[in-house]
């Protein structure tokens, strides 16, 4: 998906714990995209089955029930600001 000249990786998980290896997938494939497209950053959302969203190990977690606020925020039909 893209935002505003970025390119958004999303990956979503079935389990409703973070394990220690969730998201590094998503990183490696951020990491793969982002140096094919050279001069376009990547951002990285990982959505899971948990109750909360939070910050883990530089990537953005959010909590299934909020994805579609993820999606039109990403797609600037809402605005991100808090």
């Amino acid at each position: 998906m893209r935002h505003a000249g970025r390119l958004l990786a999303i990956e979503c998980k079935s389990g409703s714990t973070l394990a220690g290896d969730f998201g590094e997938a998503l990183r490696r494939f951020g990491a793969v995209l982002e140096a094919a497209t050279s001069a376009r950053p990547v951002s990285s959302i990982l959505v899971y089955a948990g109750g909360e969203g939070q910050r883990r190990a530089g990537l953005d977690v959010t909590c299934w029930r909020d994805v579609g606020l993820v999606v039109r925020t990403a797609a600037g039909l809402v605005d991100s600001a808090p």
